[in-house]
């Protein structure tokens, strides 16, 4: 895993992150909210993708590779701000259609899963409800607010406890 987290692209991909993430609010989603890292934010975003992707298969083509990547950018940075997220590099999460050469994903404290951040946008795309976003992070608030109020203990600790909350 360590390996993964020196991969050169990777480190070329992170170190763009900010400069990314800026050119998504400037230009590409330019009217959110004044705090965009926000379910209101996810929304704006989710609009503005079916806006852009008006079927299935236009997230594949060539041209819209960096819009896809910003897209997949502010997606895992409002995970990351709002529940102790961090970005990883794993590449069995590559996506086949959009090959980097390794797997964006965002790793919170509490959830064993990694948050796969590419397959969201295709999600919306199908779905085009306008909400698939803001639903899972609703159900991530939920679930952090249980890990937070239980002290933030390790995630193995987690994991494995008693449910019974």
């Amino acid at each position: 895993m360590e390996r993964d987290q020196q991969d050169p692209r990777w480190l070329a991909w992170v170190e763009r992150m900010d400069e990314e993430l800026a050119k998504f609010l400037s230009e590409t989603v330019s009217d959110m909210p004044e705090n965009p890292w926000t379910a209101e934010g996810l929304r704006r975003a989710e609009q503005a993708a079916l806006e852009r992707f008006p079927e299935s298969g236009y997230e594949d083509r060539p041209e819209n590779r960096e819009l896809v990547d910003q897209f997949a950018r502010f997606l895992g940075e409002v995970f990351r701000r709002n529940f102790e997220g961090e970005w990883y590099n794993v590449p069995e999460y590559d996506d086949e259609n959009r090959s980097r050469g390794f797997g964006p994903v965002i790793q919170e404290g509490y959830n064993p899963m990694y948050l796969d951040v590419i397959p969201l946008l295709g999600t919306a795309i199908v779905r085009r409800t306008g909400e698939e976003w803001t639903t899972i992070f609703g159900y991530s608030q939920q679930d952090y607010a249980k890990w937070v109020e239980h002290g933030r203990p390790p995630l193995e600790e987690w994991v494995n406890r008693d449910i019974d909350d």
